[in-house]
């Protein structure tokens, strides 16, 4: 079983990038940006429905970046025959009486509003499909991308390692909150601090970003080491490694390592509700051992992982 090539936001930025130039957005170039047509609702999308989406996203835009985008993306009815890059911007700086190298400059600025407008979902889109969805995020964060690499020895949980990195889509943020339903010490890697608070039977960890509040439109990378704590007599035995995604996400990849004992039977666990999880094996969801597992937009607070027995 192969695992999806991982994207990130990164990659987004990079698709648009390569979208603009040579002839801009045509049935040929947009095949090959593999993370925009993911955000725009799916590799099995119709080049028109997809380019529709993406003419909806820079229209939702403020009007002098959406006329600029929609010049150099080729989507305006002006733009649309002109085979290069150089002459979709030198129309536009005739349009607004400026010079070739300021309507590059501001393109930069334009295309990362473009790419954080196309992650948050908060644009109109053109009718989808049945099956089809695109995300929306609700003015909070939108994760880049999750590792989660669990040990185990004999059964026994040993150690759980977490990176998270996230684009801010709120400013003045203090610390953002990541809850357990099990009893752990937590060690963040700087930059950031962690205070916990018990909740019921769950733990709250809220990490705070040492060099001040987070800012809207930026990137940050949380890591983290959980280990059990010594002062509780819960058992440790587990059967799952999993996490529910109530955030945009765009790849959580989880990974096992087990020390000692090798369960028998390990299987991906994939949008399932609390108390449907672990969830069961199946011809379609069985992994070998080592175990690695990557999935490609989890979504609606539910769970994602690996079980086994």
């Amino acid at each position: 079983m192969t695992d999806p090539v991982p994207s990130d936001i990164r990659d987004l930025e990079a698709d648009l990038l390569y979208l603009r130039k040579g002839a801009g957005t045509t049935p040929g170039r947009m095949a090959s940006v593999g993370t925009l047509r993911l955000v725009l609702g799916g590799d099995d999308q119709p080049y028109s429905e997809l380019r529709d989406r993406l003419d909806s996203a820079i229209r939702s835009l403020h009007d002098e970046e959406a006329a600029l985008l929609l010049d150099v993306f080729a989507l305006s009815p002006d733009t649309e025959s002109l085979t290069t890059l150089r002459q979709r911007r030198q129309h536009h700086g005739t349009k607004i009486s400026r010079k070739i190298d300021t309507v590059a400059s501001r393109e930069t600025r334009a295309i990362t509003n473009l790419r954080n407008q196309l992650l948050t979902g908060w644009y109109p889109t053109s009718p989808m499909p049945p099956g089809a969805r695109v995300p929306e995020a609700h003015n909070s964060l939108i994760q880049d991308n999750v590792e989660i690499l669990t040990v185990v020895e004999d059964g026994y949980w040993q150690q759980t390692r977490e990176h998270y990195r996230f684009l801010a889509l709120f400013d003045e943020a203090d610390y953002i909150r990541i809850s357990n339903s099990f009893p752990g010490i937590i060690s963040p890697q700087p930059p950031f601090t962690v205070r916990t608070h018990r909740l019921g039977d769950s733990y709250s960890h809220d990490f705070y970003y040492q060099h001040g509040p987070m800012r809207r439109g930026r990137t940050y990378d949380l890591r983290y080491t959980i280990r059990p704590d010594p002062t509780l007599q819960d058992d440790r035995r587990i059967k799952e490694t999993s996490r529910a995604f109530h955030e945009r996400t765009l790849t959580a990849t989880f990974e096992l390592m087990f020390i000692g004992d090798v369960p028998d039977t390990i299987w991906k666990i994939e949008g399932l509700t609390f108390f449907e999880r672990p969830g069961t094996p199946n011809p379609n969801n069985q992994l070998g051992h080592p175990c690695k597992t990557t999935f490609r937009d989890p979504h609606g607070g539910l769970f994602y992982g690996i079980g086994w027995r």
